[in-house]
């Protein structure tokens, strides 16, 4: 099986495109000659034809807000389901130009808002859940953690914007296939990198957007400030990879019972980091509406990659499991165990009344998968 160099790209023979053509992009490619079997026409796999899984689609028009304002807060919590699609970057945008993000880069609104966009064309709405509405949602609960005095006066205004980049950037080119997956195919990039190869590949699309003059947001920095910029970054993004969490859980742990010195710089990039962890699995301390649709999303995502492992006759990967355990139950587990820790980790940290309403949430979204997972309801 082949990739054609591309991510996420797999060649396919015509008996299996007419299998998956329904769902799938199929582009045909020239005829090969392959031993044994003579010529053949090969299809390139290039991405799902829509969204799987009975996911709804990305949102065209307002639908509703996950949770209200919350005046503990310095920034109110909005998931991005509230806005429309066209609204997704001039939210961002106007996100990160409150948090602080223009003065710390000594840029202005267009350059960040061109710089925003060209995330944007990277990533794909076809993507149930990795897209632009999970970048906002990111971005946001971001600005809500730096809204807290408690967590900004820890960091300098250059960890600040670093922090927002890593969370716009932090999926970059997102194909909506996992780790496993990219090692599987043998794609390049996971040849290129055999560990967090989404991770390191995103940073990767980000040191490339950031060699264009035209979408440098950096490009008035010193060179010492922009390598101290981008390590915070590369460690936020890196610190996305679930296969890191439990060790990372473990060094957050040990690190906050020591106690910590927030003159040195490593440690505010161990709080970066963990701020950066907790905005990207954080839907469920937006309430458990948010956390259904999202978790739906996901699933979707996950059902995607599965359809194409069971049409190129692939070892089906871990997500195959999870989609086919309880979701109740196992949505229960990941926020007992996987949330909730995390989000009391950073609570110990930063105490605060605005810590507090979001483990409020969690609780909330928490007992909400117990009862479900109680009931023994199909998803």
């Amino acid at each position: 099986m082949e990739t054609n160099g591309v991510l996420g790209c797999v060649n396919i023979s015509k008996e299996t495109r007419d299998e998956i053509a329904e769902d799938f992009s199929c582009q045909e490619r020239e005829p090969i000659h392959i031993k044994g079997k003579g010529i053949m026409i090969s299809y390139l796999v290039t991405g799902p034809k829509h969204t799987l899984g009975g996911s709804p689609p990305l949102p065209e028009t307002a639908i509703s807000s996950a949770s209200g304002d919350s005046p503990a807060l310095g920034f109110p919590l909005v998931d991005a389901l509230s806005l429309t699609r066209g609204d997704l970057v001039p939210g961002i945008v106007s996100l990160m130009v409150a948090a602080g993000a223009l003065d710390a880069l000594k840029i202005d609104t267009c350059l960040l808002e061109r710089f925003a966009r060209h995330v944007d064309a990277q990533h794909d709405d076809r993507v149930p859940y990795h897209n632009m509405c999970h970048v906002y949602n990111v971005v946001q609960m971001l600005c809500v953690f730096l809204g807290w005095p408690e967590v900004r006066a820890k960091l300098e205004p250059l960890e600040v914007a670093a922090v927002l980049i890593a969370g716009l950037c932090h999926d970059l080119g997102h194909v909506g296939l996992t780790n496993d997956f990219l090692k599987e195919i043998q794609a390049p990039a996971a040849k290129r990198f055999p560990t967090s190869t989404n991770e390191r590949l995103h940073f990767q699309n980000l040191e490339t957007l950031l060699s264009a003059s035209e979408t440098d947001i950096l490009s008035e920095l010193s060179e010492s400030d922009r390598a101290r910029l981008l390590d915070t970054v590369a460690e936020c993004i890196g610190a996305t990879d679930m296969a890191r969490h439990g060790t990372l859980l473990q060094k957050w742990r040990r690190w906050a019972e020591m106690g910590v010195d927030w003159r040195d710089r490593s440690n505010r990039n161990f709080l970066a980091s963990l701020l950066m962890k907790c905005a990207d699995i954080g839907n469920e301390a937006r309430g458990p509406q948010a956390a259904q649709f999202w978790v739906a999303r996901l699933y979707a995502e996950f059902r995607n990659q599965i359809d194409i492992e069971r049409a190129l006759g692939m070892k089906e990967s871990p997500s195959a499991k999870l989609v086919e355990a309880d979701l109740y139950q196992s949505q229960l587990y990941w926020c007992e165990k996987v949330t909730i820790p995390l989000f009391k980790l950073l609570a110990a940290l930063a105490p605060c009344t605005g810590i507090d309403s979001l483990l409020d949430n969690l609780d909330e979204t928490r007992k909400f998968w117990k009862l479900q997972a109680s009931r023994r309801k199909v998803f």
